[in-house]
C-alpha cells in the first residue's frame, strides 16, 4: 500500500448559545471569544422560542428550529457553550455541550484555559514575533476602554478582556514590554491601524482564512444599531463567517473619522479579478434588521463617493442579511463560514500494508506543547491510498450515531475525534504524534447504514466482487473491453459443471488480436485469471479432462470414473490449454460481479476528478423495526469539491452486465429512494443502448425522483451509465461524441453526470429548468388569481 495522510491544524470552533434579548450574556460570551484562540471566528446564537417579526423576510418558510440548526450547522463547531438547559433539538445534533466555567481557567492551573489555547500562550507568541527587537515600524497593543453605553457593541467590535484577565494583564510584565496603551474605544483614528492590535486582533494571531465560495471577497459595511441586541449579534455572526466587516454605527453616522475610515475601506475594497476583467470587486453596505434601505442609503450618500470611469458605483447595496442558516442561500449570499487554520500542514507516507501508521500532528509553532488536559487545537485529517486492494473510507458523514462513532473508537488511538464537515477530526490535547489504522469503508458504511435503523450483510455477490476486484489486482482497465468479456465468459460456461478450456495459442492470438500486443496476455497471466492445465482422455471411460498443471502428478484420478491411470500413458496426447480461475470462471460475468466492480471503480478519484467515495459492493438490508428489506448491487457515500462548493450524499446502484433491467428493478429501486431521501439511483449496464422498455420505465423514476427536495436538490436524482462510460479510458463528457461534449461539458460530479445523463439516454429536460417552469407557472396562476379578485 502507498500513499500519503496530512493534518491540518487550526484552532478549536465553540458555537455560543445564549437566552435572546440577555445582554448580559451575550457580553460574558463576547469576553470568552477574547481570550480564545479564534474566538472571532466563533458564532454566537440566541435561542428564540418563535420567530420574531424582523425576521420573516428573509426566513421564508423556516422555522426557529431550522434557523438554529442551520447556523449550528454552518460553523461546525467542535463544542456548544451553554449555561442553561438547552432545547432538545439542540442535545440531539450530538455535539459535546459545555459550560463556561469548564472553559475558563481551573484552579490547578489558573494561566490557562481548560479548553483552547488562551490569552497568555498568544501573548508569548505575539511577543516573540513582534516586541523581540526594535522595529522601525513597531506594532502597537492597545486595551479599548469600552464605554458603559453600549458596551456589547463595542466589545464586539475590539474585543473585551474579562475582569480578572484584564487586572492580571495590567499587573503584568507584558503592559512594558508592549509598550500597551488605553484609548477611548471611540477613538477610531488610533485604533483601525494596521499596525494596531486590540484583543479581537491579538486571538487571531497565525491564523488563515479559507474561502469556501467563488466570490466573497467583497468587503461589507453593516450599518447598525449599536444599542440594538439582535443587531450586535449580527455584526458578530457576519465577521465570525469570516469576511472583512466594517460596522457603521448610527448615531455615528456624521463622525468625520469614521466617514474617513468608510471612504477609505470602500476604496481598499475595489479591484478586478485577475483572471477575468469583466468581475469587478466592490465593497458591499448592508442595513441591519433594524435599520431601512433609505437610512443606509443616506449614509452611503454622505461620503460623496467618485463612480469608476464606466459608471460603476463604488459600492453595492445589499438590502438583505446573508442567509448563514441556509443551506441553499449561504452558497448564493457567499456566506459559507471560511475554514480557519494555522501554518503548518503535516504529511506523513503511507508504505505499511496493514493500513496502520504514525499519524503527524499539525501544531501552532509559537505554542508550547501543553502535554496533558482537555483538547487545545484541531486537526483535520486527509487522506489518499493508492495500491491496496482494500476499500479506505474518504467520506464520513456527519448525521451519524452511536454505530459510527463506536466504530472510530475502534481505528482512532489517544484523543478525542469527531466527523466535521471536511471529514475527520482530532481534537489534541498534545503535540505526540499517535499510531493509527485507516478506517475501512465497508465498516464505515455498514455503521452509518445501522445508526439508521438498517441491518447489513454483505451478500454473496458482494463478496465475490470484492473477491474479483483483489484478484484483478484492482486493474479495471484491463477488463473494461466488451471482447475481452465476451471471451472470459464463454470459458466461465459450463459443461457437465466444468468450464471451459481454450488452447495456448487461441488464447494468446484472441487477446492480441483484441488488444494488438502480448502484454494483456501476460498480465492476465501474472494474476492468475488464466492458469493451465493440460486436456487428455481417461484410458478406463474415454472421456476427457482437464487437469491443472500444478496438480499434475505420476498418477492422475479421473473425475468421470474415479478411476486412477498413470499420467505417462495419457500425457503425451494430450493438448496444452487455458482456463479461467476465481470469480472470473462463474458463469454470467461473474454472477454480475464484473459490471459492480467497474461502477465502483468508475467513481473513484482517478476517474472523477475531486469526488471522494466510501463504497462497498452488493449488500442486503432490513429494517429493524418493520421487517422491510432493501438490497443494492452497490453503494457508497460521495464528497466533491467543484469551484469552491462542497456537496455530499448517498448513492444506490443496480447493475446488469448484459442483461436488461426488470420491472422488479426500478420497483426496488424506487423503493431505495423513498427510504434515503436525496439518494442518488445509478443504473449501470455494459451495453451501450438502452431498450425502449428500460427507457420508459426510466423516464418515470427520473420523474418521480426529480422534484424538488431542498437545496437545489432533487429528491432521487437517477444516474445512467452504460458501455459508454464504463468501458471507456476517458471519463464523460470526452467518453462522448465531440457534439455531446460540447453540450454536457459541465457534467462534472455526481450531480452533474446525473443530470447530463438524464438528457442524453432519456431526453429529459434538467431538473432545475423543469422546476423555475413549474414555479413560473404556479407565479402566473397566483397573478391572475389576483386580478380576477380585484376585478
Amino acid at each position: 500500500m502507498l500513499g500519503n495522510v496530512s493534518t491540518k491544524g487550526r484552532p478549536l470552533r465553540f458555537a455560543f448559545l445564549i437566552k435572546p434579548n440577555d445582554k448580559k450574556a451575550l457580553l460574558s460570551a463576547i469576553e470568552l471569544n477574547s481570550v480564545l484562540w479564534g474566538g472571532t471566528y466563533n458564532p454566537i446564537i440566541p435561542l428564540f422560542k418563535r420567530k420574531i417579526k424582523r425576521w420573516r423576510r428573509d426566513t421564508f418558510r423556516k422555522t426557529v428550529e431550522d434557523i438554529t440548526i442551520g447556523y449550528i450547522k454552518a460553523f461546525d463547531p467542535d463544542y456548544l457553550v451553554c449555561d442553561f438547559e438547552p432545547p432538545v433539538y439542540v442535545k440531539d445534533l450530538g455535539i459535546d455541550i459545555l459550560r463556561t466555567h469548564q472553559i475558563l481557567p481551573s484552579k490547578e492551573d489558573p494561566e490557562k484555559l481548560s479548553f483552547g489555547i488562551g490569552l497568555w500562550e498568544i501573548l508569548q507568541w505575539v511577543y516573540h514575533d513582534h516586541f523581540r527587537f526594535i522595529q522601525r515600524f513597531p506594532t502597537k497593543v492597545v486595551i479599548p476602554k469600552i464605554p458603559s453605553r453600549d458596551a456589547t457593541f463595542w466589545a464586539s467590535w475590539f474585543g473585551k478582556l474579562p475582569d480578572k484577565f484584564h487586572k492580571d494583564f495590567m499587573a503584568s510584565g507584558y503592559v512594558e514590554a508592549m509598550s500597551v496603551t488605553t484609548p477611548r474605544a471611540n477613538q477610531l483614528d488610533k485604533l483601525l491601524s494596521e499596525k494596531v492590535i486590540f484583543p479581537r486582533r491579538l486571538m487571531q494571531h497565525g491564523i488563515e482564512t479559507l474561502s469556501r465560495g467563488n466570490f466573497s471577497r467583497d468587503n461589507i459595511l453593516f450599518y447598525l444599531n449599536p444599542s440594538d441586541f439582535i443587531d450586535v449579534i449580527d455584526f458578530w455572526n457576519l465577521r465570525a463567517v469570516g469576511r472583512a466587516v466594517l460596522p457603521i454605527p448610527a448615531p455615528l453616522k456624521d463622525d468625520p473619522s469614521l466617514k474617513k475610515i468608510a471612504k477609505e475601506y470602500i476604496e481598499g475594497s475595489r479591484g478586478t479579478h485577475r483572471y477575468n476583467p469583466v468581475i469587478k470587486f466592490r465593497a458591499t453596505i448592508i442595513p441591519a434588521s433594524s435599520k431601512t434601505m433609505d437610512d443606509t442609503k443616506s449614509f452611503v450618500d454622505s461620503l460623496n463617493l467618485e463612480k469608476d470611469d464606466d459608471g460603476t458605483n463604488p459600492v453595492l447595496m445589499q438590502h438583505w442579511y446573508p442567509r448563514v442558516w441556509d443551506d441553499w442561500a449561504r452558497e448564493k449570499d457567499s456566506a459559507s463560514p471560511h475554514d480557519i487554520y494555522f501554518e503548518g500542514e503535516s504529511e506523513a507516507e503511507i508504505n505499511d500494508g496493514k493500513g496502520r501508521l504514525t499519524l503527524p500532528i499539525s501544531k501552532p509553532e509559537g505554542i508550547e506543547d501543553p502535554l496533558i488536559g482537555n483538547p487545545k487545537f484541531a486537526n483535520e485529517i486527509s487522506f489518499n491510498v493508492y495500491g491496496d486492494l482494500e476499500k479506505y473510507a474518504e467520506v464520513f458523514p456527519q448525521d451519524h450515531g452511536e454505530k459510527l462513532s463506536r466504530q472510530l473508537d475502534s481505528v482512532r488511538a489517544f484523543g478525542e475525534w469527531r466527523i466535521g464537515r471536511n471529514g475527520l477530526v482530532r481534537l489534541a490535547s498534545s503535540f505526540r504524534p499517535i499510531s493509527w489504522e485507516l478506517p475501512k469503508a465497508e465498516d464505515i458504511f455498514s455503521a452509518w447504514i445501522e445508526d439508521r435503523g438498517w441491518s447489513f450483510e454483505l451478500s454473496t455477490a458482494g463478496k465475490l466482487a470484492k473477491v474479483l476486484y483483489k484478484q484483478i489486482e484492482g486493474w479495471t482497465h484491463g477488463f473494461a473491453h466488451k471482447e475481452i468479456l465476451t471471451l472470459i465468459e464463454e470459458m466461465a460456461k459450463s459443461i457437465d459443471g466444468e468450464g471451459r478450456d481454450k488452447s495456448v495459442a487461441y488464447i494468446k492470438d484472441r487477446l492480441k488480436q483484441i488488444t494488438g500486443s502480448n502484454r494483456r496476455f501476460e498480465k492476465f497471466l501474472e494474476m492468475n485469471i488464466f492458469t493451465l492445465g493440460i486436456n487428455t482422455k481417461c484410458p478406463n471411460c474415454q472421456r476427457g479432462s482437464w487437469f491443472e498443471v500444478d496438480k499434475l502428478n505420476k498418477n492422475l484420478n479421473c473425475p468421470k470414473c474415479l478411476q486412477d491411470f498413470k499420467a505417462i500413458d495419457t500425457v503425451s496426447d494430450g493438448s496444452w490449454s487455458y482456463k479461467t480461475v476465481g470469480p472470473l470462471s462463474v458463469p454470467h460475468h461473474a454472477d454480475g460481479a464484473t459490471c459492480v466492480v467497474l461502477s465502483v471503480d468508475f467513481f473513484s478519484e482517478m476517474r472523477m476528478g475531486s469526488i471522494q467515495t466510501t463504497p462497498v459492493y452488493s449488500f442486503n438490508s432490513q429494517k429493524k423495526s418493520s421487517k422491510k428489506k432493501l438490497e443494492a448491487d452497490f453503494a457508497f457515500l460521495w464528497r466533491e469539491n467543484a469551484w469552491g462548493e462542497k456537496a455530499e450524499g448517498i448513492a444506490f446502484g443496480e447493475a446488469k452486465t448484459f442483461n436488461e433491467f426488470k420491472k422488479a428493478d426500478f420497483q426496488r429501486m424506487k423503493t431505495m429512494g423513498k427510504e434515503f431521501p436525496g439518494a442518488v439511483l445509478i443504473f449501470s449496464t455494459l451495453r451501450e443502448e438502452l431498450t425502449p422498455f428500460e427507457v420508459e420505465e426510466l423516464k418515470k423514476l427520473t420523474r418521480f425522483g426529480n422534484k424538488h427536495w431542498k437545496s437545489d436538490r432533487p429528491l432521487n436524482p437517477v444516474l445512467i451509465l452504460t458501455g459508454n462510460e464504463l468501458m471507456s479510458q476517458f471519463r464523460p463528457p470526452y467518453c462522448w461524441p465531440d457534439d455531446e461534449q460540447k453540450k454536457y461539458r459541465d457534467c462534472s460530479g455526481v450531480l452533474g453526470l446525473a443530470k447530463a445523463t438524464q438528457q442524453k439516454y432519456l431526453d429529459i429536460k434538467p431538473w432545475d429548468q423543469t422546476w423555475h417552469e413549474e414555479w413560473d407557472k404556479k407565479r402566473q396562476q397566483r397573478q391572475e388569481k389576483k386580478e380576477q379578485e380585484i376585478k
